[in-house]
């Protein structure tokens, strides 16, 4: 079934892909003078939805030190939002943008070619120097080829598989353990990752200053199959009904944030009232939320990771692991990242909160100490000069 939507994918929009193809034929045309230094870098991500993670931090990095010059691709919505702030920066899958993309010495995205054009998956051999930075740290759960489906796939579907999964030329990894698992997810590009990246981790090390409102936020990560998608719409509609919850907010005046992940479209389905006790934001403020929150409740996503910077109870709310486990893998088993609470239930995740063990972290601090130690080479927002010089040191 996978490997006929990898076809389906390949496939679809024939006349954008005849043009695409034609233009991979006429790309020597474009990229004769590439590397004379009078051509702008390129750089997107979340296939042009967002200015954000690794791509976003990066890219406000090179805009301050104002060299070298570059720009943003971005879909239609985002890419008028960034100009009228007066940043360089071109639609994605316009002629504009292909052409600057041809021309580029450097290409960088967050989550794959397709971050700056639908089609540069068939440009691979005719552009410059391809970084891929992922969108944050990979810490936990697994993806590309270090998954549990893998071993059924025929040669074919494999070669395929292989072909429409991200590619590039370079990936800076955070930390020794980042490369790590890198390497366990893209085998075959070994040689292409080395340690010296996470650029967005400034951002968390930055916001650290920030004062919690003694706010709580609830970011639960987006689920492969519509079965999951589905019970987690449940839970969190179990969540936002619970009378006892909404009691001991009010009464300890806090308030909880629900913030869908981008790729869960219809997660949030009730309004907000600015007098309410839970409140659903939307993905683009999450990083803000995060910055004010006393109290991160997530399950399997990466900002787990990034949340040790904050030194701020955490808690663990993976309702439906047994069931996850069951398609994905994790880098480190579960139970040994866990660095908080873990409850199993709605019933279990409201007793937590309302009795205040999450308050708690003591017994957490051998864990956490262990954690933050191999995910975090350095305590100094030094992250986006050295992504930098990682890329211009593999560009010379």
């Amino acid at each position: 079934m996978r490997l006929f939507s990898e076809l389906a994918w390949a496939l679809r929009q024939p006349l954008d892909l005849a043009g695409a193809l034609l233009l991979r034929c006429l790309a020597a045309c474009f990229t004769k003078d590439r590397n004379s230094g009078q051509y702008p870098w390129v750089i997107g991500g979340h296939r042009g939805r967002m200015h954000t993670d690794n791509a976003g931090e990066l890219h406000d990095y090179i805009l301050a030190q104002g060299s070298p010059a570059i720009l943003w691709i971005a879909n239609a919505p985002l890419a008028k939002t960034l100009a009228a702030q007066g940043i360089p920066v071109l639609v994605r899958a316009s002629w504009r943008a292909r052409l600057a993309i041809f021309r580029a010495p450097v290409i960088i995205y967050s989550h794959g070619e397709d971050d700056v054009d639908p089609y540069a998956i068939f440009w691979r051999k005719c552009l410059g120097l391809r970084v891929h930075l992922n969108h944050c740290m990979n810490h936990l759960k697994a993806g590309q080829f270090y998954r549990k489906d893998i071993e059924s796939f025929g040669w074919f579907h494999r070669a395929f598989f292989r072909w429409t999964m991200v590619d590039f030329d370079l990936l800076p990894a955070s930390s020794e353990l980042e490369k790590h698992h890198f390497e366990l997810s893209l085998p075959h590009h070994k040689e292409r990752i080395v340690v010296g990246g996470g650029a967005h981790i400034d951002g968390f090390l930055r916001m650290r200053a920030t004062v919690s409102d003694r706010s709580i936020l609830w970011f639960p990560t987006f689920r492969d199959t519509p079965q999951e998608a589905k019970a987690l719409d449940d839970v969190v509609t179990l969540v936002y009904s619970d009378l006892k919850l909404r009691a001991w907010l009010q009464r300890e005046h806090r308030i909880l944030y629900i913030c869908r992940h981008i790729n869960s479209a219809g997660l949030t389905t009730q309004g907000n009232s600015a007098e309410d006790s839970i409140q659903f934001c939307p993905p683009p403020t999450l990083l803000g939320h995060m910055a004010k929150a006393e109290l991160f409740i997530s399950d399997y996503s990466g900002l787990t990771a990034d949340w040790l910077v904050f030194q701020r109870p955490a808690v663990f709310f993976a309702f439906d692991l047994d069931t996850y486990r069951q398609s994905r893998r994790f880098y480190i088993p579960y139970e040994n990242f866990q660095y908080g609470p873990r409850p199993q239930t709605v019933g279990d995740l409201v007793n937590v909160l309302t009795q205040g063990t999450w308050l708690d972290m003591s017994p957490w601090a051998e864990r956490r100490a262990q954690l933050y130690s191999s995910m975090f080479p350095s305590t100094e927002p030094n992250y986006c000069a050295r992504t930098l010089q990682t890329i211009q040191n593999h560009l010379c």
